[in-house]
Protein backbone atom coordinates (compact mmCIF):
# COMPACT_ATOMS: atom_id res chain seq x y z
CA UNK A 1 0.00 0.00 0.00
CA UNK A 2 2.68 2.38 0.60
CA UNK A 3 4.76 1.27 -2.43
CA UNK A 4 1.80 2.18 -4.43
CA UNK A 5 1.57 5.69 -3.22
CA UNK A 6 5.48 6.21 -3.50
CA UNK A 7 5.16 5.38 -7.09
CA UNK A 8 2.17 7.58 -7.77
CA UNK A 9 4.19 10.65 -5.81
CA UNK A 10 7.38 9.87 -8.64
CA UNK A 11 5.60 9.23 -11.68
CA UNK A 12 3.52 13.04 -10.64
CA UNK A 13 7.20 14.53 -10.32
CA UNK A 14 8.68 13.13 -13.35
CA UNK A 15 5.40 14.21 -15.39
CA UNK A 16 5.62 17.85 -14.21
CA UNK A 17 9.85 18.14 -14.56
CA UNK A 18 9.10 17.15 -18.29
CA UNK A 19 6.27 19.75 -18.83
CA UNK A 20 8.43 22.58 -19.77
CA UNK A 21 7.50 24.68 -21.97
CA UNK A 22 10.18 25.09 -25.06
CA UNK A 23 10.55 28.79 -24.77
CA UNK A 24 10.99 29.06 -21.44
CA UNK A 25 13.57 26.24 -22.13
CA UNK A 26 15.19 28.65 -24.70
CA UNK A 27 14.86 31.42 -21.95
CA UNK A 28 16.93 29.65 -19.60
CA UNK A 29 19.36 28.76 -22.01
CA UNK A 30 19.89 32.35 -23.38
CA UNK A 31 20.17 34.25 -19.87
CA UNK A 32 22.72 31.51 -19.27
CA UNK A 33 24.99 31.86 -22.28
CA UNK A 34 24.50 35.40 -21.89
CA UNK A 35 25.88 35.01 -18.01
CA UNK A 36 28.82 33.01 -19.50
CA UNK A 37 29.57 34.89 -21.94
CA UNK A 38 29.71 38.11 -19.75
CA UNK A 39 32.25 36.06 -17.01
CA UNK A 40 34.54 34.50 -19.60
CA UNK A 41 35.15 38.00 -21.32
CA UNK A 42 36.03 39.59 -17.97
CA UNK A 43 37.69 36.66 -17.12
CA UNK A 44 39.79 37.02 -20.45
CA UNK A 45 41.16 40.56 -19.98
CA UNK A 46 43.46 39.48 -17.11
CA UNK A 47 46.29 37.04 -18.09
CA UNK A 48 46.74 34.63 -15.89
CA UNK A 49 42.88 34.11 -15.73
CA UNK A 50 43.27 33.08 -19.45
CA UNK A 51 46.05 30.64 -18.75
CA UNK A 52 43.74 29.24 -15.96
CA UNK A 53 40.94 28.90 -18.40
CA UNK A 54 43.03 27.43 -20.95
CA UNK A 55 44.34 24.96 -18.54
CA UNK A 56 41.17 23.99 -16.96
CA UNK A 57 39.56 23.79 -20.49
CA UNK A 58 42.37 21.32 -21.62
CA UNK A 59 41.84 19.15 -18.47
CA UNK A 60 38.39 18.79 -19.42
CA UNK A 61 38.47 17.83 -22.85
CA UNK A 62 41.34 15.14 -21.89
CA UNK A 63 38.72 13.83 -19.55
CA UNK A 64 36.22 13.66 -21.90
CA UNK A 65 37.12 12.89 -24.94
CA UNK A 66 35.74 9.70 -25.84
CA UNK A 67 32.25 11.34 -24.87
CA UNK A 68 33.13 14.59 -27.24
CA UNK A 69 34.13 12.48 -30.07
CA UNK A 70 30.93 10.35 -29.73
CA UNK A 71 28.50 13.27 -29.98
CA UNK A 72 30.57 14.61 -32.98
CA UNK A 73 30.41 10.99 -34.34
CA UNK A 74 26.53 10.88 -34.10
CA UNK A 75 25.83 14.43 -35.01
CA UNK A 76 28.28 13.70 -38.19
CA UNK A 77 25.78 10.89 -38.77
CA UNK A 78 22.58 12.70 -38.00
CA UNK A 79 23.55 15.12 -40.62
CA UNK A 80 24.78 12.90 -43.39
CA UNK A 81 20.78 11.64 -42.85
CA UNK A 82 19.81 14.78 -43.04
CA UNK A 83 21.74 15.75 -46.57
CA UNK A 84 20.90 12.58 -48.03
CA UNK A 85 16.49 13.43 -47.23
CA UNK A 86 17.08 16.58 -49.21
CA UNK A 87 18.81 14.98 -52.05
CA UNK A 88 16.23 12.71 -52.87
CA UNK A 89 13.35 15.16 -53.17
Amino acid sequence: MNDSSSQSESENFQVSSKAIHPLVQLGVVAVGTKIGATVILKLAKHPLLLLGMGVASGYYLNKHRKDIIEAATQLKEQSLKVITKKADD
